[in-house]
């Protein structure tokens, strides 16, 4: 009984130590944060499952429970063991974490490097499957950075039984995709100093006598051991903090990941297996008896990650009929650890893994040097053109041979100005771009992981660019049914990893009578099955070519079984070998035959169509315009409707402002979205495959406190420092006040709609919790309202609170909302406190949430195109008085969508309600300029967005983006800046445009307008569509609910 008092009192004592405090805080916190990671991604992954195949999974008892239950045990176990060492040396040692490192490494260096090795891979191999993660795959909270912390501290096997199969059911659901990827350099840079760390951390030899200490029961090590054993945690967390919160990744040099994992592995190997030979342990031997506790828990902590690296290889390797290659793989890993580490295993894997698709990327880049070489362009990658080409007489160039091989196939296809076409693997666009114009197509696409895309790409609205990969076409691009009735793949099938299932594809997107063209490699003899000489196969795979080449028998047959009809297959590899002679070896090419392959699809719905298409008009092509047009031109449901677009302006609306400047598109307004509010639009961006880029955004909001005085406050890309930048401008006081206020928004929402709280403002909810600063003046007295001291009174009553946050947030939703404050603070409470929910706001205030914001690259200009794509638009075309006939330039449509603004809804639609002229509108001006003087006078204060409120002056906020960081990677010729609002209109010869535009405000009477609106939707056959016509903040989002809602009840009425 004394003994265990005792130890309760050591163990007591031990955690008043202020050092351990903060140590097993830290920990506590990257055990929940990796927890809360681990359950909230693998069921976003089942969700997203769920949605691709409209099913319904449910996360298995197993990966409930199993690696949570072990994460604990190893945890329970590892630090067991730690703590009985603490307790055991609490008055001896003068520092815990030296003391139980050099009780480890004193006589097992060689088996703790391992770990610590293996520790260098995994920061490389988290790290970079997290930079590398489009954040639209899971949450942003599938950062890997919790768990490294959780493994540095705590145990490593403990945090990587959670992380390894997080990663595994996210790729296995997600499907991880075959991209060549790169690692910021400073990740190898801090892996070879982290080595170097290791080399000096080994315990004293017999001859090190005069550099080392005092042996004090753990052992005698050099004077610099605490300097190097710090210094290799420090340089593994360095690369994570540098990327995380100065210099973003994609600022950085980088390292093909290929090449680092390949390096890491060989040097790992090599200097493993030089300690084996040379039996330098410290102790003079490699392995010997575990007797302390450190030595227990570092050895269970190694045994734990060699099984998870094993299990890692296995998953990696399985697919749905390969049970027994992944088990090999594993295997041989299994056995290949003792000689070589677990660190190298883990290296040589991730080496494999990223292998094939550095491996295309050398192909094309072989492909292409080669190409500039026959164009005689001294190496020079000027041409677009990179296919085998086409070498007929008087054929003299590889670009005219590319021509003609494109020609040929066309004309093999017999391509029509009646098609639309779908060109997959079309390499820059070229290809595309001749099928175009020498057929003059209806449309066409082009999809490749490397096509050209720049502002010239939307020049022409029927010809889509697209930069994916064929992996991506099969499984995730979405086109509407029977859009494409034709299928090219000029010269790139080989080089498909899955040929049969992107034929098998083609079959099920073409429609009834449809048509696939491509060109193949074959083998010459035209048996059943041909067996080529190994070298054959090994040279061709060297090439790039991944899947299996076939004879013209067995392609003929393989197209019927798919269920192609009337297969053609013409030779051609004469006249296509022979442009490549000296470069392609003889005994190569007497194997293979080129071809060109047609297959049609049978037709078996002749008498069934409809002769007469229903028609529906479009009035506006703005967001909501866009999105309704493409929705019904896409319904699945009833997918023979002719849709056009009428629009005013001489250029569709949604792009309608964005500019050029330089080469560069400006889009304007800067279109972006918050992740978390605009679900809709950005799940309408990713089924489009729209490239978009996720931009960290800082800001400064300065300007007058309503009081008289300056402030400023400035949202930093860090969190966590605008936390506590918080305390000391605002004190904790106030920081609490407003944590409180936005903590409670959750449950406020739910008493809005409870209690039905329509008239509920956002002033007032913002009151219950902070109270006025100015209670002597009456707002609503009859001779300051509509004046500037009212104005100033709605801003001082809450701005006026020394608040950093709550200033910061009266700037944002003012901009956001493009009102005044007097509009914001009478905002209904119902719409803007979910969209702070929606934000993230409500928990910590999102102090510990990376602010993350979508732009559509390069401008909103291609998701225009994008919605366009094969719709009829007509510009310059006013419409008005619409009466029940719905005839628009003689043609009679059976419903019409009008998505303008609600104040031009009665212009367009004779006899329409009173109630669209009910919404109010607040007008602004932008000016696209390149005026510093409207920025900050000290540029160290500049930051991407600039908020400046004066309310003495004007009644809403003014806000300039500066767009030479907003656009990052783009050189403009000096600064250029985009401001909303201006207080000062900037200097006339500095502006590049003005731009005049208004928003809808939403009241107290909103709700019932909306509801209004409803009741109107499909009378007469009239839909209506607009961020005004749903209940929300009158955003991008509620344009695309509003255009997928209206474009809904339309198709339903007229197909039902």
């Amino acid at each position: 009984m004394d003994t265990t008092t005792s130890t309760l009192q050591d163990f007591w004592t031990m955690l008043q130590d202020g050092r351990v405090k903060i140590y097993l805080t830290v920990l506590a916190i990257a055990i929940w944060r990796c927890t809360h990671i681990y359950y909230k991604s693998i069921d976003q992954a089942h969700a997203k499952l769920d949605k691709k195949s409209n099913t319904t999974s449910k996360t298995t008892l197993l990966q409930k429970i199993v690696p949570f239950s072990l994460s604990l045990a190893i945890i329970g176990i590892t630090w067991f063991y730690i703590f009985r060492f603490i307790l055991t040396n609490q008055y001896t040692s003068e520092s815990y974490f030296d003391d139980a490192y050099k009780d480890v490494l004193r006589n097992h260096y060689f088996t703790s490097t391992q770990l610590l090795t293996w520790a260098i891979v995994s920061v490389i191999w988290v790290s970079s499957d997290h930079l590398t993660k489009r954040f639209d795959d899971l949450d942003t909270t599938s950062s890997g950075i919790p768990f490294l912390f959780y493994g540095f501290l705590g145990a490593m096997g403990a945090s990587f039984v959670l992380w390894i199969p997080k990663r595994s059911i996210e790729n296995e659901i997600l499907r991880e995709k075959c991209e060549r990827t790169m690692i910021p350099i400073v990740f190898a840079m801090t892996s070879i100093l982290a080595f170097y760390c290791i080399l000096n951390i080994g315990p004293c030899a017999n001859d090190d006598g005069d550099f080392c200490t005092e042996d004090n029961g753990f052992g005698s090590f050099r004077d610099s051991f605490h300097f190097y054993l710090h210094g290799l945690h420090y340089v593994l967390l360095l690369p994570i903090a540098v990327t995380c919160t100065i210099l973003p990744a994609k600022k950085q040099p980088k390292l093909d990941a290929t090449l680092l994992y390949g390096a890491l592995g060989l040097v790992i190997s090599i200097w493993h297996m030089y300690q084996m030979a040379n039996e330098r342990d410290g102790s003079g031997s490699l392995y010997q008896v575990l007797e302390t506790d450190c030595q227990k828990s570092i050895h269970i902590d190694l045994i734990c990650c060699s099984v998870l690296t094993i299990y890692a290889i296995y998953h990696d390797s399985l697919t749905e009929d390969h049970y027994v290659k992944a088990l090999s793989r594993a295997s041989m890993a299994a056995l290949m650890m003792p000689i070589i580490s677990p660190a190298a295993v883990l290296s040589f894997h991730l080496f494999s893994k990223h292998f094939p698709a550095t491996h295309m990327y050398l192909v094309g880049k072989a492909q292409r040097y080669l190409t500039a070489i026959r164009n005689k362009t001294s190496g020079k990658e000027e041409s677009g053109w990179c296919n085998l080409g086409l070498w007929t007489e008087n054929v003299k160039s590889h670009d005219a041979a590319c021509e003609n091989l494109s020609l040929a196939l066309g004309k093999e296809a017999d391509l029509n100005s009646a098609d639309g076409v779908l060109s997959c693997g079309c390499g820059t666009g070229k290809e595309i771009d001749f099928f175009y114009s020498k057929f003059n197509l209806k449309h066409i696409t082009g999809v490749d992981p490397n096509i050209h895309i720049d502002a010239s790409s939307f020049d022409i609205q029927n010809v889509r660019k697209v930069r994916a990969s064929i992996e991506d076409l099969i499984s995730d691009l979405k086109f509407r049914p029977n859009l494409f009735n034709k299928i090219l793949a000029l010269d790139n099938i080989y080089h498909y990893t899955n040929k049969k299932g992107f034929l098998q594809h083609c079959e099920k997107i073409l429609p009834g009578g449809g048509k696939l063209a491509f060109t193949d490699i074959i083998w010459k003899p035209n048996g059943g099955s041909y067996s080529p000489p190994l070298y054959a196969k090994i040279l061709l795979s060297a090439m790039g070519v991944k899947s299996k080449v076939m004879t013209e028998a067995e392609y003929k047959n393989y197209l019927a079984s798919v269920g192609f009809i009337n297969v053609s297959v013409k030779r051609i590899g004469k006249d296509v070998y022979s442009g490549w002679k000296g470069y392609l070896p003889d005994f190569l090419l007497q194997h293979l035959d080129y071809c060109m392959i047609v297959a049609n699809k049978p037709d078996n719905n002749k008498l069934s169509k409809d002769l007469r298409k229903k028609k529906v008009a479009v009035i506006g092509s703005g967001m909501a315009g866009c999105a309704s047009a493409y929705a019904v031109y896409t319904a699945s449901i009833c997918n023979d409707i002719e849709v056009t677009i009428y629009e005013s302006s001489d250029r569709p609306g949604l792009a309608g402002n964005t500019r050029k400047v330089g080469d560069q598109l400006v889009d304007v307004p800067a279109r972006m979205a918050a992740i978390g509010y605009y679900k809709k639009y950005l799940e309408l961006v990713k089924s489009l495959g729209i490239e978009y880029e996720v931009v960290y955004t800082d800001c400064i909001f300065h300007g007058g406190d309503g009081n008289g005085g300056y402030v400023k406050y400035i949202y930093e890309r860090s969190g966590v420092l605008n936390f506590f930048k918080s305390i000391f401008q605002g004190g904790i006081g106030n920081l609490y006040r407003i944590a409180l206020a936005f903590s409670s928004i959750p449950q406020s929402m739910v008493d809005i709609i409870t209690l039905d709280k329509d008239h509920y403002s956002f002033g007032d909810w913002l009151g219950s919790y902070l109270k006025p600063t100015n209670t002597s003046f009456n707002p609503n007295a009859a001779e300051v309202i509509n004046s500037k001291r009212e104005q100033e009174w709605y801003f001082t009553n809450y701005a006026g609170h020394r608040n950093g946050f709550l200033y910061m947030a009266m700037g944002s939703f003012g901009w956001m909302l493009s009102c005044s404050y007097k509009q914001l603070l009478n905002c209904p409470a119902k719409i803007l406190l979910p969209y702070i929910h929606d934000l993230g706001l409500t928990k910590y205030m999102g102090v510990f949430k990376k602010a993350s914001v979508v732009r559509i690259q390069p401008s909103i200009k291609a998701l225009e195109h994008a919605l366009l794509y094969g719709i009829n638009i007509e510009c310059n075309s006013s419409i008005s008085n619409l009466d029940e006939s719905k005839t628009i330039n003689g043609i009679r449509y059976d419903a019409v969508i009008c998505a303008t603004e609600a104040s031009a809804v009665s212009k367009v639609v004779k006899g329409c309600s009173d109630t669209f002229q009910n919404f109010i509108y607040h007008p602004s001006i932008i000016y696209l300029h390149k005026d510093e003087a409207l920025l900050p006078s000290q540029k160290e204060d500049w930051r991407t967005w600039e908020v400046r409120m004066e309310p003495e002056e004007q009644d809403e906020p003014q806000l300039t983006f500066w767009l030479n960081r907003y656009y990052d990677h783009i050189q403009f010729e000096g600064n250029v800046f985009q401001t909303w609002a201006p207080l000062n209109d900037p200097e006339p010869k500095k502006i590049i445009d003005r731009f005049y535009m208004s928003r809808v405000i939403h009241t107290n009477r909103s709700k019932e307008l909306v509801e209004c609106i409803q009741d109107e939707q499909g009378k007469r056959g009239f839909y209506y569509a607009g961020s005004y016509a749903v209940y929300g903040m009158g955003l991008l989002e509620e344009a695309v609910k509003s255009g997928q809602l209206a474009a809904k009840e339309a198709v339903q009425d007229l197909c039902y």
